[in-house]
């Protein structure tokens, strides 16, 4: 069903196809898009290098191995070892 309305005023905007609309426009307010943060890059620095030294390093306070510190160690372990207790024979220990 169609129903007709009748106007009394009718809004129209007649354009030739010389002109152009709104040629003039001028807005109330500015605005600009939103812009990205900018990313911070720190400058390039040079580390400051050292050299290597046994000394500076964490085996400074490391120790050759000798003959009295593997004495110590064979008699720590040989005392909390099962060798003793699993050997039968008094040669098998030697």
């Amino acid at each position: 069903m169609v129903t007709d309305v009748p106007l009394k005023e009718l809004n129209c905007l007649n354009i030739t196809a010389n002109k152009r609309p709104f040629l003039k426009y001028e807005p109330l307010f500015h605005i600009l898009p939103r812009t990205k943060d900018e990313v911070y890059i720190p400058p390039k620095q040079k580390k400051l290098r050292i050299k290597w030294t046994f000394p500076i390093s964490l085996f400074a306070k490391w120790r050759i191995d000798d003959e009295e510190l593997l004495r110590k160690c064979f008699d720590f372990d040989w005392e909390y070892g099962k060798i003793a207790k699993l050997a039968k024979k008094e040669e098998e220990l030697n």
